[in-house]
C-alpha cells in the first residue's frame, strides 16, 4: 500500500497490492485495486487473481470473462507463476456452478421442489451467489408450504373421521335402547328414525 500511494501509477504495485488482498479474503478491494491495473495495462492484467476474487464475490459472469482472458495472458503476469492448470479448476467451478443453477430452475418450474433446493445447494457449494440463495429459499418457502397444505387436509380427513366415528356410536346407543324399550313392552320408534321425534314417553304397546 505505501509504495501504491508513492507511485500510485505503477501497474506492477497495483496488481502486487491486489493480488495480496485477495490472498487476505480482502475480495472487494482485491477487485477494485486489480480493474484498476488492467484499465492502464491490459496486457499486464493479473486475470487470476482477477478471477478469483470475482468468484469469491458471486459475480460469476465477470469471473469468467477475467478467466477466460487469464487463459491466453501472459506467464509473466500472476506473479510470474504460470496459472493456467489453476485457472481451468476456477473454470470447472464455474461451470458445475452453472449446470446446477439450471437444473434448480427447471425443477422449481416443474414444481419438483425436493430436487429445486438440492441443485440450488449444490450451485451454492460453488459459488454464493444470489441467485442460488433465491432460488434456495423460493424452493424452501413452497416445500414448506405443501406441507401445511398437506397437514391442514390431514387434519380435515382426521376430524370427517373422528365425526363419523362419533356419529356411529350415537345410532348404536339409540339401537340398544330401542332394543331394550321394545324387550319391556315399551312403543317405540325405530332406532333409525329421525332425531327428535321420540314416541311418548311411557307409551305400552297395545
Amino acid at each position: 500500500e505505501e509504495a501504491v500511494a508513492c507511485r500510485p501509477g505503477n501497474v506492477d504495485f497495483l496488481n502486487w497490492l491486489g493480488s495480496v488482498c485477495g490472498d487476505l479474503g480482502d475480495h472487494a478491494k482485491a477487485v477494485e485495486t486489480l480493474r484498476k491495473a488492467a484499465s492502464m495495462s491490459r496486457t499486464a492484467a493479473w486475470n487470476f487473481y482477477l478471477g478469483r476474487s470475482l468468484l469469491a464475490q458471486g459475480l460469476p459472469a465477470d469471473a469468467k470473462a477475467a478467466l477466460v482472458a487469464g487463459q491466453t495472458e501472459s506467464l509473466l503476469n500472476n506473479r510470474g507463476v504460470d496459472r493456467r492448470g489453476e485457472i481451468r479448476v476456477l473454470m470447472d467451478k464455474l461451470e458445475a456452478y452453472g449446470k446446477a443453477l439450471e437444473t434448480a430452475n427447471t425443477r422449481l418450474a416443474e414444481g419438483r421442489l425436493e430436487e429445486a433446493r438440492t441443485a440450488a445447494e449444490a450451485a451454492l457449494a460453488q459459488m454464493d451467489t444470489l441467485q442460488a440463495k433465491a432460488l434456495r429459499d423460493d424452493a424452501v418457502t413452497r416445500i414448506r408450504a405443501e406441507a401445511r397444505k398437506t397437514r391442514n387436509q390431514m387434519i380435515g380427513i382426521l376430524g370427517l373421521l373422528a365425526a363419523a366415528v362419533g356419529g356411529g356410536g350415537f345410532y348404536a346407543g339409540r339401537r340398544k335402547r330401542a332394543a331394550k324399550a321394545e324387550a319391556a313392552g315399551l312403543d317405540v320408534p325405530p332406532p333409525d328414525s329421525p332425531i327428535g321425534f321420540p314416541p311418548p314417553s311411557g307409551t305400552q304397546k297395545k
